[in-house]
């Protein structure tokens, strides 16, 4: 735990190695429509994809202007129209 811990502190300090060490997000969803070879390259389901959409408050991908698969994990999701 404590190299994680250094590696945050370095980062903080250089923001260089932030950048060269964080993940770009991942476009899972673009205009309403699922960009599968990119769920299947973070190991994420459908159903598990859908699951996160819900959780954000939008019951349809149509709803979706975009979501992506951020760096740390999570999934943010871009209503239509915000």
């Amino acid at each position: 735990m404590d190299a994680f811990l250094n590696i945050d502190r370095a980062a903080y300090r250089f923001p260089w190695i932030e950048r060269f060490l964080a993940s770009k997000a991942l476009e899972l969803v673009k205009d309403g429509r699922i960009l599968h070879r990119n769920l299947r390259r973070e190991f994420l389901t459908e159903v598990e994809l859908m699951r996160k959409v819900r959780e954000s408050g939008i019951a349809d991908l149509s709803q979706i202007q975009a979501a992506y698969m951020e760096g740390d994990g999570t999934i943010s999701v871009i209503k239509r129209g915000s």
